[in-house]
Order: C-alpha cells, then sequence, then structure tokens
C-alpha cells in the first residue's frame, strides 16, 4: 500500500522496490507512533475544555478513568483506532485517496485530531473524503451528514455538510459562482444579525443563528477577515492549547507552506484544483462571518485534502521533517503553563 517514494528525497538511489515498501510503511508507522505518544502522553498539560465536557461520556463508553495517565492514554488510543479504521473502511471504498491518507499521516494535526476526546471526534476521518465525488455521491453524502447533525446535534456536521453543498454546486457547473455564493450568504447572515432581525428567520435558522450572539457580541465583537486567516493559518499544522508559546505555531505553518510552494509541482497543481480550494476558504469564511469565532483550523479539517492533491510525493519527506520539528518544540509548551 505504501511506497518508499512517497518519503525518499528527489535524487536519493533506488533499491528492491519490497524492501523500499517496507522501509517506507515502517517509516510511517514509527512517525504516526511519535506523533500519538507525544501529543497523547509527554504533554503534560491535561484535557482541553472541549475535552473535559466530553470525557464522562468516553469513560462511560470504555470503561477507562480518564483522571490517571494511563486511562487517559488508553482513551486517546481508543479514540484513535476508531478513527483510524474508519478512515481505512473509506479509503477501500474508494472515498479516500490513497496519496491523502499518506499526507495525512505526516500531517501531525490528523494526529492530534484523530485522539482527540471530542464531541466531534467521527468528523474527522469524514473530512478526508476526496473532493471530486460526482453530484449524486456529494449529496448523498451531504444527507447523510444532516443525519448525523440530527441524531447527534454536532455542528461540526453542518459546516462539512456545507463545504460539500459547495463542491455539489461546482460539479453542476458552477466552479466560482457557488463558492462566491456561499461567501455572500454567511455576508448577508452576517448583515442580518448585525441588525438583530435573526428572530424573523425561519424556526431551526433563527435559533441556530441565536446561539452565536454570544460569540460576536462578548467573545469576539472586533472579528476580521484578516484575523480569521491568521488564525486559521497558525492552527492549520499543529497546535495545543492558546499559550505564550502560539507563535511557534505561526512559525513552523509558514515554514511548511513555504517548502510546499517552493515547488514548481505544487503551485501548478494548486491552480488545477485552484476550485477545491475556492470552496475551502469561502466555507471558512462564511463560517467565521456569521459566528465571529470558530477560526481554528479543526473546525475546517476539509482543506487536507487539497493540500494532499497539490502535494508531490518528493515534498513529503520535508513536510515529516517539519512536522516532528514542530512537535518537538512544543514540548517547551508545559513549562510555561
Amino acid at each position: 500500500m505504501f511506497d518508499a517514494a512517497l518519503f525518499r528525497p528527489a535524487g536519493s538511489p533506488a533499491s528492491d522496490p519490497l524492501a523500499r515498501g517496507h522501509l517506507a510503511a515502517a517509516g510511517l508507522l514509527l512517525l504516526v507512533t511519535f506523533y500519538f505518544l507525544a501529543m497523547g502522553a509527554i504533554f503534560p498539560i491535561g484535557f482541553r475544555p472541549d475535552e473535559e465536557k466530553a470525557l464522562w461520556a468516553f469513560e462511560r463508553a470504555l470503561g477507562l478513568d480518564g483522571s490517571t495517565l494511563a486511562g487517559e492514554i488508553a482513551i486517546r488510543f481508543a479514540v484513535f483506532a476508531f478513527n483510524l479504521g474508519v478512515t481505512f473502511v473509506l479509503l477501500q471504498a474508494g472515498l479516500i485517496r490513497r496519496e491523502t491518507l499518506v499526507f495525512a499521516l505526516v500531517w501531525p494535526m490528523t494526529v492530534f485530531l484523530y485522539s482527540k476526546i471530542y464531541w466531534e471526534f467521527f468528523i474527522f476521518p469524514l473530512c478526508l473524503i476526496r473532493h471530486d465525488l460526482r453530484v449524486r455521491h456529494e449529496m448523498t453524502l451531504a444527507a447523510l451528514l444532516v443525519v448525523l447533525f440530527w441524531l447527534t446535534r454536532e455542528a461540526n456536521a453542518l459546516v462539512l455538510m456545507a463545504f460539500r453543498l459547495v463542491l455539489a454546486a461546482q460539479g453542476a457547473g458552477f466552479p466560482r459562482l457557488a463558492p462566491a455564493g456561499a461567501l455572500g450568504f454567511g455576508m448577508l447572515l452576517d448583515e442580518v444579525m448585525s441588525r438583530g432581525l435573526s428572530h424573523l428567520l425561519p424556526g431551526p435558522l433563527g435559533g441556530m443563528l441565536a446561539r452565536f450572539s454570544w460569540t460576536r457580541d462578548v467573545v469576539n465583537p472586533e472579528y476580521s477577515i484578516p484575523e480569521t486567516i491568521a488564525v486559521f493559518g497558525s492552527s492549520m499544522h499543529f497546535f495545543t492549547k492558546h499559550t505564550g508559546l502560539w507563535w511557534i505555531d505561526v512559525i513552523f505553518s509558514v515554514l511548511v507552506l513555504g517548502v510546499l510552494f517552493s515547488f514548481r509541482e505544487v503551485r501548478r497543481r494548486a491552480w488545477e484544483h485552484r476550485h477545491a480550494g475556492l470552496a475551502v476558504g469561502a466555507v471558512i469564511l462564511m463560517f467565521t462571518e456569521v459566528t465571529h469565532a470558530f477560526q481554528n483550523a479543526r473546525y475546517y479539517f476539509f482543506f487536507l485534502p487539497f493540500l494532499a492533491v497539490i502535494t508531490p510525493q518528493a515534498a513529503l519527506f520535508p513536510v515529516a521533517a517539519l512536522g516532528v520539528l514542530h512537535v518537538l518544540a512544543k514540548m517547551a509548551e508545559p513549562a510555561v503553563l
């Protein structure tokens, strides 16, 4: 399944294909193991606020005590194993590209999200589904996400559903109009809420928008699009708690994007897949315009297949190296908490 060329620097000598395949698989396994141990056990930073809210449910379902280190690691491993299992099922079904899976596993944020104790833990593998499905498949996926939302009340399912609907509209022949329409819809809702008219909207939509009055008026009344770009960019590679070391995340996000776009092939592919990139950006701005919050890249993890499809094999080794360095650098975080 894995090809060593995905990790071999350009120009390195070739060897036996079977041996190279085993070496690549072993290297990827070691990398993922390092990521998991570092994020789930080495960082003594405790649970994130969202994890504290959901911990009791995972403890009850798994019969484990999350207050102990062993219990925490066991819970995280169970969540990680579940998400990885779902990912491989989607891979075998042809819904996730092999290249996307490999890219996701060298991108540290994937292992981080796959092992987090969040209510929305089941959404992250679905974010890796390819961006070139047929329109009827996109609509089917969007309908399934609506069902997931109805069953779980997890708003991240609606965010992903909106993205798949934009992709469906693009596939139906509106590659530029669809993302423009999504962004315009978000700006319209922003204006409605700014004027205090959300109560005039249909029941479900008006009630949902009312939930964001606090984030708009109290949490982040000074919202701006540049702020969204900055927050999303700083959290897209890897992040932990929001501390004074956020600048480490910014540096590595800039570095990894710089490395990627230094490859001519990346720039060429980015242009070829620009409509998917427009869809990602439009949905991010649509939801942040409405909520004035939820700017963290974890809410929009569907950006990763776009990066994967534009990344050539030769770029994976430096991306993996930067992932390891980023995680190592964040080990300094417990000292400042």
